[in-house]
């Protein structure tokens, strides 16, 4: 059951990030803006993307929006923070790749944000 919901959770997460990378890669590269302002304002469109799935799709949650968006948002908030700061270490201080850097970040936010949401936002009390 927990790896079918990992499954379902990191394939919506996929649909946000794809939107966090046209975003990232159309600040970047269609506008010449920095790196690290194009990954947030992706993760801030990815993350309206991700709650939607999260809550219809992966967690099919019979809560209140009013109880799961507050959580989810508090999740989110952790999670840009952590994307702009990991963006900023490897970007701006070790001069990596700005889509290699994205995709470390992606994935450890993806451990982190399953395991929150999982046990806090969604968790349905029986």
């Amino acid at each position: 059951m927990l790896i079918k919901l990992f499954l379902r959770f990191a394939s919506a997460g996929a649909t946000g990030t794809l939107c966090q990378y046209v975003i990232l890669f159309i600040v970047v590269q269609g506008a010449g803006g920095n790196p690290v302002l194009g990954s947030l304002l992706g993760a801030l469109a990815g993350a309206v993307v991700n709650y939607v799935l999260a809550y219809s799709f992966v967690f099919r949650s019979t809560k209140k929006h009013t109880e799961t968006i507050y959580k989810f948002l508090i999740i989110a908030g952790g999670s840009l923070l952590l994307n702009t700061a990991l963006m900023y270490l490897l970007t701006q201080m070790l001069h990596a790749n700005y889509l290699l850097s994205q995709l470390l970040t992606s994935g450890l936010l993806l451990l982190y944000s399953f395991a929150a949401n999982s046990v806090w936002t969604f968790k349905e009390h029986r």
